[in-house]
């Protein structure tokens, strides 16, 4: 059994993900929603890191709120306003297109 997982994991990590990413690419150059989303996406980690060097007050208490569309980040909107309220350490996270614009 552990052949066949080595194998599988092998495919996955040398065929699958350098084959979606090579397509996604390529996509990106006749889809301009793509091309964002994937520009968007690439400093991720960065910015991640760079959100969460605010956790390391040891006195505030932290939130992380994620919002997968505009319709759940305009709802966390007024919990987001209270936690502030209350001087919370706020990383708020969400990958929708429209939820980028507005916070710009």
């Amino acid at each position: 059994m552990p052949a066949m997982r080595t194998f599988w994991f092998a495919v996955y990590n040398f065929i699958g993900v350098p084959s979606l990413w090579l397509f996604f690419n390529l996509y990106a150059l006749i889809n301009s929603k793509v091309k964002e989303g994937l520009k968007d996406r690439r400093d991720l980690f960065s910015l991640l890191n760079e959100s969460l060097s605010a956790f390391k007050d040891k006195n505030r208490k932290k939130v992380i709120i994620h919002s997968s569309s505009l319709g759940e980040y305009q709802q966390a909107i007024p919990l987001i306003e209270e936690l502030r309220k209350k001087n919370y350490n706020i990383v708020l996270s969400f990958f929708h297109r429209q939820v980028i614009t507005i916070q710009k």
